[in-house]
């Protein structure tokens, strides 16, 4: 994994770039991950690999539908609690 920091990346555009030929380049900003860098081709390939949840539970989309239409939620009642200190 490739992580670099926002000055490293303003001031070295092109090895940015570089990295991100081979993986994922993660871009932090004050300590904390805040950009990802990939290369076009990278970015398609993970764009095409995400499912519905249907498809993650192996599942049919009439099936999931057929469960949500006859499911269906029992009332709650919500009460104030006491505060514990």
């Amino acid at each position: 994994m490739n992580t670099i920091s926002s000055r490293d990346f303003n001031q070295n555009v092109a090895k940015a770039k570089h990295l991100a030929d081979s993986e994922p380049v993660f871009i932090t900003d004050r300590g904390e991950l805040s950009y990802v860098l990939m290369n076009y081709a990278m970015y398609r390939q993970f764009h095409q690999q995400q499912k519905t949840n249907a498809q993650r539970v192996s599942m049919s989309e009439a099936e999931i539908a057929k469960i949500d239409a006859d499911f269906e939620f029992e009332r709650v009642e919500i009460a104030e609690r006491e505060e514990v200190f």
